[in-house]
């Protein structure tokens, strides 16, 4: 058994799996952030017909 292929996984795929995680998180982060200091400059009056209404 050839234990240079590691199961088929290339270098290149192990590279951006973990490559995507890092970059993902900090990003999502970033954009909760924005949503949530932006959130003040809508309306909670002009929700969207298909929305069900909070009580």
């Amino acid at each position: 058994m050839d234990k240079s292929k590691d199961a088929g996984i290339s270098f290149f795929e192990k590279y951006l799996t973990v490559w995507v995680v890092l970059v993902e998180v900090p990003v999502m982060l970033v954009l909760v952030k924005i949503a949530n200091k932006t959130k003040g400059w809508f309306s909670a009056d002009e929700a969207p017909a298909n929305r069900p209404e909070r009580n």
